[in-house]
């Protein structure tokens, strides 16, 4: 175990630290749980772990969010609607609406085409609109199997339109 000094203690208690303000918004250096971080315009961008946050200044912290940016700018657009790349602990990825889509390794992620990123959109898309159909399928069979299968419920008969209601009783 390693001995902790004072001074090392007092310097944790300097962050958060506000450098000032950048196109009219806060920077603020500060410390997470996934480590240090500058907060601008209510994001976080990552200080590189061998850089100390006490010794970041303006224009570091500008460049950090700058390149930032630059990561998260649109790579283009699918349907009228913009798409990121990035790279996460899966691997590299777009991002679209809602969407993560993995880019498999048959693809450079790094010379991805606008005609390899759209066909990768509308097939995570397809995979989506068919896993979501099936799973309406199983529920509907779910409840329709519960309802008919419970004998303290009333009971319930299908017709022919595939509505469910309750039989009259006798």
């Amino acid at each position: 175990m390693s001995k902790v000094e004072l001074e090392d203690v007092l310097d944790l208690f300097q962050l958060p630290k506000n450098l000032g303000n950048y196109e009219e918004k806060e920077v603020i250096i500060g410390r997470g749980r996934f480590g240090p971080y500058v907060k601008f315009d209510e994001k976080f961008v990552s200080i590189p772990r061998e850089e100390d946050p006490l010794k970041v200044t303006m224009k570091r912290a500008v460049e950090l969010i700058e390149a930032k940016r630059k990561e998260d700018a649109p790579e283009g657009e699918y349907d009228g609607l913009p798409y990121t790349r990035g790279k996460g602990r899966f691997g590299p990825f777009l991002k679209w609406k809602d969407y993560f889509i993995n880019i498999p390794k048959r693809y450079n992620p790094e010379m991805l085409s606008t005609e390899e990123a759209h066909t990768l959109i509308k097939a995570k898309i397809e995979k989506r609109r068919i896993a979501t159909f099936i799973i309406g399928k199983m529920n509907s069979n779910f409840l329709f199997k519960t309802h008919v299968g419970d004998q303290k419920s009333s009971t319930v008969k299908r017709d022919t339109n595939s509505s469910i209601r309750p039989r009259a009783s006798a």
